[in-house]
């Protein structure tokens, strides 16, 4: 395995504390792998459709639609309604999504893939066994 080299006279001290794993890999390889594990890095896209499915019910339960804007009563609370079974759904997707990706979703999963196909490189040729 080839030696890293930094040019030293370009720092005033170097302190060497990388007394842990290192991981070189090619570019293409990096992004690919970020791009399998996006989704499952995404923990917080419930937030949104849960803030609007509870401003939504409350807003059906606790309101009495009147026309405004031009629309009647009966066309705003549908439009509501709508949002808020769009809004379910999404909701119920995220969540649905979290669980699937619930072992693979930590950064550290990603550094694993990563070193799992780093190291199915043999070190000495650069190609796959």
């Amino acid at each position: 395995m080839g030696q890293i080299s930094y040019d030293t006279e370009a720092y005033k001290s170097v302190i060497d504390s990388t007394k842990s794993d290192l991981i070189i890999t090619t570019r293409d390889k990096l992004e690919l792998t970020l791009i399998r594990h996006e989704d499952s890095l995404k923990k917080k896209d419930w937030m949104t459709p849960l803030g609007v499915v509870v401003s939504c019910t409350a807003a059906l339960i606790s309101s009495t639609f009147n026309k405004s804007l031009g629309l009647e009563g009966a066309v705003w609370k549908a439009m509501f309604i709508i949002v808020d079974i769009i809004s379910t759904f999404l909701l119920l997707k995220a969540i649905i999504q979290i669980c699937k990706n619930t072992g693979e979703s930590s950064v550290q999963a990603v550094i694993d893939t990563i070193k799992k196909e780093s190291e199915s490189l043999d070190p000495s040729t650069g190609s796959e066994d």
